[in-house]
């Protein structure tokens, strides 16, 4: 779970996002973006943390996605909130 707490990690994954949003965010075909495919499977998962970095995340691709995609993620197994 370090890496969701990691500010340097965050950058990364939002310039990532910015490239990504930037590429492909001219589509009308592309529907959504998914934060996480089975992010319960992460060793050490920690679902307040989790939460957390997901709603910055979130924050962060909100502010260059115009087309306000939706945004996912999804658990392999049902979360416990």
């Amino acid at each position: 779970t370090d890496w969701f707490q990691n500010p340097v990690a965050m950058d990364f994954v939002t310039e990532r996002y910015k490239y990504i949003v930037s590429r492909f965010g001219a589509f009308a075909n592309v529907f959504s973006f998914e934060h996480f495919n089975e992010v319960d499977l992460v060793d050490g998962f920690n679902n307040t943390i989790v939460e957390k970095w997901h709603l910055e995340m979130t924050q962060r691709v909100r502010k260059f996605d115009t087309n306000h995609r939706m945004i996912t993620t999804s658990y392999a197994t049902t979360p416990i909130m």
